[in-house]
């Protein structure tokens, strides 16, 4: 008997703290409740390991990004998949290998930060559609970034930096 799919991503449901979205390495996401101690919906949608949810306050939805550079958006009232997009990677940094994908709503919870190693960008989560992106110069490779709490920037963190060029 093969093992059970190992979770690989979390996040809460602000409206309720009850529920909580679950990602997995096999591609799937539950929704949970934690009172309940039962699964309320399997979502299908992604083609590999889930790696990032988060929730929107003012749009009432879920958004997911996995392995393969797919995000996808879910009504949360009948948890359905609403649409799905390839992330827009410049070609120049098309990752050889598979990179994890990051969310994060801004604090207006209407756009989002999308953070792979080989570039940041802000979506528009309605339409799931590319506003802004930046790509760092090679050798840098980003390893985190996130949004300021008041949402007016990025911090990002690097790997391959050259210190003694400082």
């Amino acid at each position: 008997m093969s093992p059970p799919p190992k979770a690989t991503s979390i996040s809460f449901y602000p409206q309720d703290n009850n529920v909580l979205a679950i990602g997995f390495d096999d591609s799937s996401i539950f929704i949970y409740n934690v009172r309940t101690c039962k699964v309320i919906r399997k979502l299908k949608g992604h083609s590999t390991r889930v790696t990032s949810l988060a929730f929107s306050n003012t749009l009432h939805v879920l958004v997911s990004a996995e392995v393969n550079n797919q995000i996808c958006l879910w009504n949360i009232e009948g948890w359905e998949k609403v649409k799905g997009r390839n992330l827009q990677i410049p070609a120049q940094r098309k990752p050889e290998v598979p990179s994890d994908t990051h969310i994060q709503f801004h604090p207006e919870q209407i756009n989002f930060l999308v953070v792979q190693d080989s570039h940041l960008a802000i979506y528009e989560a309605q339409e799931l559609t590319c506003i802004k992106q930046w790509v760092p110069v090679l050798p840098l490779v980003i390893s985190q970034a996130v949004f300021s709490s008041d949402g007016t920037d990025i911090y990002a963190g690097f790997c391959g930096w050259d210190y003694h060029h400082i």
